[in-house]
């Protein structure tokens, strides 16, 4: 069972990289300025995560992030998102990993992500369906509650039907182009 989602989550990085390549540079060459786009359009960046969940996780993703064009949205945000990570303990004794893959809204202040999670020590797997709920800064900074709801019968000590998660998104595009459009169009 964890070889086939490690397959799902490679072959969707593979997939989601190809699109971002092949998209993002063509309509980079041939456009001068973001003002020019009508459309959300979308960015590949790193996110990372802390999660307490009777014990502390650690989360590395990337994610695709879509935007709207700046000049419709001041300030600026991260509305969509689709991520693959991988989670963590900080245990060394009872070492959890969790891979999956998560979709993720943001509308003003609130935000709305659901994940699907595999809970694994490599001997046993805990399937689990993750909605979240919380508050965020831009798309950037979040801080949510959430549920790990089980899919399966198998359950591993250490995982709780709660957690907390502090997360930041590092997308390129939003640090480094958009505050490049608002400084050369003056805004």
């Amino acid at each position: 069972m964890v070889n086939r989602f490690s397959l799902l989550c490679i072959s969707s990085l593979i997939a989601i990289s190809g699109l971002a390549q092949s998209d993002e540079t063509s309509r980079y060459n041939n456009v001068k300025s973001f003002a020019d786009y009508d459309k959300l359009y979308g960015s590949l960046g790193p996110e990372f995560s802390v999660i307490y969940q009777k014990q502390f996780f650690g989360e590395i993703g990337l994610n695709y992030s879509l935007f709207d064009a700046p000049e419709k949205v001041i300030p600026p945000s991260v509305p969509y998102c689709f991520k693959i990570a991988t989670e963590y303990n900080f245990n060394k004794n009872q070492p959890i990993l969790v891979p999956k893959f998560s979709a993720e809204a943001n509308i003003l202040i609130l935000h709305f992500k659901a994940s699907v999670a595999d809970y694994t020590n490599l001997k046993i797997n805990d399937w689990r369906i993750i909605p979240e709920t919380g508050l965020t800064f831009l798309g950037v900074c979040t801080l949510a509650y959430g549920w790990n709801i089980p899919v399966t019968h198998s359950r591993l000590n250490g995982v709780s039907p709660q957690r907390i998660s502090l997360s930041f998104n590092m997308n390129i595009d939003f640090f480094f182009r958009y505050p490049a459009y608002l400084h050369q169009n003056n805004l």
